[in-house]
């Protein structure tokens, strides 16, 4: 994640919403000191886990006397609150009232929290322009960290994909690709390596966006992280990735060349499900659920219809 960040000035500020030990950050940081001339950082920091403090404390302290003897000076804030409630004027429409009282970052790095949060939750409340149903905490530090970026500015995540496409991530996505735009996506095709010391069973993405405008996505994959020095690699223009005329905005990220000629048929269709009034509903009907329901064989007629 740290390599996909781009040199910038010789001062930099880094956010991390959810630092956790702040390996993320010291990775980022590590980085832009091989590849500039680096003089001063500001480093802003976000953990509510209390356990960790500690850890993380000692990591900064390090952090600290590593970049001294490198004569690079260091600014930094362990933060122990909410980082949503704590940056919520961004959402604010009036720039006036709300987007200029908040500080802006060079970079965001993150690897946020997971978790489905309720409407009623104060954070859904307040990142309403970015919520549909039912939110998941993520889309909420990723649609904010969207909003105080400078011009110049890099968001780079690992996230679950499931905010590419979906009703629940719609408002996320109209609100997130005016804000940003993307330029790198890596995939990891297993939904299991990745983080199987929490037993985590997730399709999850590393993404970088920026500020200005990328006519390109890179598209980057491996099986998990032991392929990461060497990922297969495709360039795709962005608007074949993203139909941003669309309300929906779905991103496509293909994976192989099967999947891109699969996008490709997909997208010469000229009607929809609902004109051959066929309707999909995904969730109610989960097989092993549903034994009683089933047959492995028999006509299809009024009473029995294929389940796909």
């Amino acid at each position: 994640m740290a390599n996909l960040a781009k040199p910038k000035s010789k001062k930099n500020s880094i956010l991390d919403p959810g630092c956790g030990t702040a390996i993320l950050s010291c990775s980022l940081i590590e980085t832009l000191v091989g590849k500039c001339d680096l003089e001063e950082i500001d480093l802003t920091l976000y953990e509510t886990d209390l356990s960790i403090i500690n850890e993380t404390e000692k990591v900064i302290d390090f952090l600290v006397l590593w970049l001294t003897e490198k004569n690079i000076k260091i600014n930094f804030c362990i933060i122990q609150s909410d980082f949503v409630l704590d940056n919520s004027e961004a959402f604010a429409q009036n720039s006036l009232f709300g987007i200029e009282k908040i500080d802006k970052y060079d970079y965001i790095i993150s690897n946020p929290p997971y978790f489905k949060i309720s409407k009623s939750d104060k954070r859904a409340s307040l990142a309403k322009i970015l919520v549909y149903g039912q939110p998941n905490i993520y889309s909420i530090f990723m649609g904010l960290s969207a909003k105080i970026l400078k011009s110049d500015g890099e968001l780079i995540f690992i996230t679950p994909r499931s905010f590419a496409a979906g009703n629940y991530f719609k408002a996320f996505r109209q609100s997130f690709f005016k804000d940003v735009s993307i330029s790198h996506i890596h995939i990891f095709e297993s939904r299991n390596k990745m983080f199987k010391n929490d037993k985590v069973l997730q399709e999850n993405i590393i993404l970088r966006a920026t500020k200005q405008i990328n006519k390109q996505i890179k598209i980057t994959v491996s099986e998990c992280y032991k392929g990461l020095n060497e990922p297969s690699e495709s360039i795709f223009n962005a608007e074949t990735l993203i139909d941003f005329k669309s309300i929906d905005k779905i991103l496509f990220i293909p994976s192989n060349e099967e999947e891109v000629k699969t996008i490709n048929i997909f997208k010469q269709w000229k009607s929809s499900l609902n004109d051959y009034n066929i309707q999909i509903s995904t969730g109610p009907v989960v097989a092993f659920r549903c034994a009683e329901y089933l047959k492995t064989e028999g006509t299809l007629n009024q009473t029995l219809s294929p389940l796909i």
